[in-house]
Order: C-alpha cells, then sequence, then structure tokens
C-alpha cells in the first residue's frame, strides 16, 4: 500500500512539473517567471539513451521504445531541476540556475541533426523564459551547433560550451610543465595533439 501511495505522489509530480513546463513554453517570459523563481544561469542536457528517460518518466518502461522516441520528437524542452547553492564571485548573493533538458536522445540527434539543432534552439529560448543569461552546452548540444555558432545570432542568452575552461586548464598545465623544467615556456617547442579541433585552436593561438 505504502508503495502505491509512493508511486502516486511521484507520478503526480511528474504531471504537474510536465504540465508546468508545457505552460512556459507557450508563455512569454514575464509570466512564464509567475511559474518558477527566476534563474540567471543554466545548462543543457539531453538523455543519452532510452534508459534516461525512463529514469526521469519510469513509465516510459512500459511504452514501445518507438512511441518513447516520437514522443521525444514532439514534446518540448523540460526543466530537469534547479541548481542552488552557488554563489556570485563578486556580490556574495546566491544565484539560482536550472538544468534544462533537450528532449532527444543521442541516437536522434545524430541521425537527423537539422531536427537536433531546432531542438536545441526551442531550449536555448525556453531557458531564456526561466532568466538564465548564460547556459552551457552539455553532452552533444554543443557539437551540434559548432560549439554554439548555430545559436549566436538566434538567441539573446549567452552560449558557452566550457571549452574556453578546458582551454585555460591546459594552458595551466603547460605552464606548470614549464616551471617543472625551470625554463621559460616561450624557449620551449610545444606540439599540441588535435591543433584543429574546439580546444585545439585557441590552445594553439595562446
Amino acid at each position: 500500500m505504502l508503495k502505491w501511495i509512493k508511486t502516486f505522489f511521484v507520478m503526480s509530480g511528474l504531471v504537474v512539473g510536465a504540465i508546468r513546463d508545457l505552460l512556459i513554453f507557450f508563455l512569454p517570459g514575464f509570466l512564464a517567471r509567475l511559474l518558477v523563481e527566476n534563474g540567471s544561469y543554466g545548462f543543457m542536457i539531453h538523455p543519452q539513451s532510452l534508459a534516461d528517460v525512463q529514469l526521469k518518466f519510469p513509465f516510459a518502461k512500459h511504452i514501445s521504445p518507438a512511441l518513447v522516441e516520437k514522443c521525444l520528437m514532439i514534446i518540448p524542452p523540460l526543466i530537469g531541476s534547479r541548481i542552488t547553492g552557488l554563489k556570485h564571485v563578486q556580490t556574495g548573493r546566491e544565484v539560482t540556475g536550472y538544468v534544462v533538458i533537450c528532449p532527444l536522445s543521442a541516437k536522434q540527434m545524430h541521425t537527423d541533426r537539422n531536427l537536433a539543432k531546432r531542438k536545441i534552439l526551442q531550449a536555448v529560448r525556453f531557458a531564456e523564459k526561466l532568466g538564465v543569461k548564460m547556459i552551457g552546452l552539455g553532452a552533444l548540444t554543443a557539437s551540434m551547433t559548432e560549439g554554439g555558432a548555430y545559436l549566436t545570432d538566434k538567441v539573446n542568452t549567452g552560449i558557452t560550451t566550457g571549452h574556453a575552461f578546458t582551454t585555460a586548464i591546459i594552458i595551466e598545465m603547460l605552464l606548470e610543465v614549464s616551471r617543472m623544467l625551470e625554463r621559460d615556456v616561450s624557449t620551449l617547442t610545444v606540439a599540441v595533439v588535435g591543433a584543429a579541433g574546439y580546444m585545439g585552436t585557441p590552445v594553439t593561438r595562446l
């Protein structure tokens, strides 16, 4: 009996959340923010496989995979979770963020890149309605949008992929190695493996 009660509340929460997200998708931003706390940053994810969909929506286990995939293609973006506990570096004020779900699996993104771009764009615009000023592109959402370049003239929020942070870490490691060798980095010959990639290019230029 307790198990059924718990299941009922879980399912009720999922339904309410789905209705809220659907309203946010269609409402203008100022009305959408009446339904959720205003966020300042976001991070976008997507299900790697149908197993991830089943984690978010357990009832998907009882639906055929083909139908689940069709549903993913038509449902709007979703709020995965609210991010709390982070503070602004300069002001010390707590800032709220959101994990935004782009509802396409990795397989679907690889199969239809144009659909992937449209769904990712929808998800960024959905995030803007949550108040998001900067969003990070996770998993395949970065590569599917050419490192975010596809989005830059279509949305108002800032786009980041994490490549800049990784580049900074690589450069810091290089400088650390030069200090260990007690050599000025400008006197070293450096080879960059993958110099034409998203991170290799700025590393090479720096």
